[in-house]
This record gives C-alpha cells, sequence and structure tokens, in this order.
C-alpha cells in the first residue's frame, strides 16, 4: 500500500522534527532559567532575545504540526476514497453474483 507508506515516512520526518524543535527548546529553557537567575531584574536584552527565540520555537513546533496535518489530508483521503471504491464494487459483484445465481436456479 503505497499510500501507507507515504505516510509512515511523512511521521518519521514529524518525529524527527520535532524532536529536534523539543531538544532546542529544553536547552533554550535551560538558557532562560539561567539568565533570570544572573539578572534579577530580568530587564537584560539577553533575556528579551531568548524569550523571543523561544517564542520563535513553539511557533516552529505548531507550524510542523500542521504542516504534518496538512501533508498526510490528501493521502488519507485517498486511502478512505479508495476503500469505499473497494467496498462498492465488491458490493457490485455480490449483487451480479447473486443475480447469476438466481437465473441459473429459474432455467
Amino acid at each position: 500500500m503505497h499510500e501507507a507508506s507515504l505516510i509512515s515516512a511523512r511521521y518519521e520526518l514529524h518525529h524527527r522534527i520535532l524532536n529536534d524543535l523539543n531538544h532546542r527548546l529544553y536547552g533554550l529553557q535551560e538558557r532562560i532559567s539561567i539568565t533570570k537567575m544572573l539578572d534579577t531584574w530580568g530587564q537584560s536584552k539577553q533575556l528579551i532575545d531568548l524569550e523571543k527565540l523561544l517564542i520563535n520555537l513553539e511557533a516552529q513546533k505548531n507550524d510542523e504540526r500542521l504542516a504534518f496535518w496538512k501533508d498526510t489530508l490528501k493521502v488519507r483521503q485517498e486511502m478512505f476514497t479508495g476503500v469505499r471504491e473497494y467496498q462498492s464494487a465488491r458490493q457490485r459483484a455480490t449483487i451480479f453474483k447473486d443475480l447469476e445465481a438466481g437465473d441459473a436456479n429459474q432455467a
């Protein structure tokens, strides 16, 4: 099933990206914590820059989640459409088979 492998590959990429972002966020949160301890007023330019970077990384994380959902949406829709078409074809085949069996019994 080609669609399943596409989703799986995109999921693996999504997982690696989120792990990287989480790792970077953790390191940044440590730096912010240390900076706050050293700057009791909490108004240093470095702290402000670190907090901006934190917001940026959180935005990247949200963007990745949205991109993953968008990237897999079309593939998931195609998979469900394929399943519906297959079920419909099987149902029609069963009806025709039953009709043929009925015609054979009447003859």
